[in-house]
């Protein structure tokens, strides 16, 4: 009997819009949908430096997390997931304390306020293990999961090494359904 898959699954950036709502808050909502492929920051991007557009968005507190758009992917992609295994949430917060409270209301908001199934911490690979797949839009954090023996699911975005892969950017459910394929049968 194959042991059952836990996703570890992102928020920002794989189910929620944060390079939308950042570029909004700092000033830059001109550059929205503009990503340049293969950009990996938000500094290189936009030119504002990392403290700058850090100070601006911990001033707007819990709420701005807890507002961030869902993409409209995000049911879709937790169906699938959930269809294949258990799906917990597996975030980093940032140094205010107000982004941990954001987070987890907008998990309350849309699987109610008993809802428990999430792992907050920048230190993702703390719960990598053979059967724990971390679905993540930054490189970094799935390098590190895959050292730490967990297996991952590159979600596509512009600004990881899937950017110039116009297939994977045109349908991620469909990706994600490929990657969970091949990394059931590896």
């Amino acid at each position: 009997m194959k042991n059952k898959l836990t996703f570890m699954l992102d928020m920002d950036g794989v189910c929620c819009d944060w390079v939308t709502s950042a570029l909004k808050t700092i000033g830059k909502p001109e550059l929205v949908d503009k990503w340049t492929p293969g950009v990996k920051s938000l500094t290189d991007f936009t030119e504002v430096s990392y403290h700058d557009i850090w100070e601006i968005i911990d001033a707007k507190g819990s709420e701005w997390w807890r507002d961030l758009k869902e993409y409209p992917w995000f049911w879709d992609l937790y169906k699938t997931l959930n269809d294949n295994g258990d799906v917990v949430f597996c975030s980093s917060p940032c140094w205010e304390a107000a982004s941990l409270k954001g987070k987890v209301e907008w998990l309350q908001d849309r699987f109610g306020k008993s809802y428990r199934d999430y792992i907050l911490t920048n230190r993702k690979y703390y719960v990598a293990k053979q059967n724990s797949i971390l679905v993540d839009d930054n490189d970094t954090q799935c390098r590190n999961f895959r050292e730490y023996g967990g297996r991952t699911i590159l979600f596509p975005q512009l600004w990881n090494d899937t950017a110039f892969n116009e297939e994977f950017q045109k349908d991620r459910i469909a990706y994600v359904k490929s990657r969970i394929n091949f990394l059931e049968n590896e």
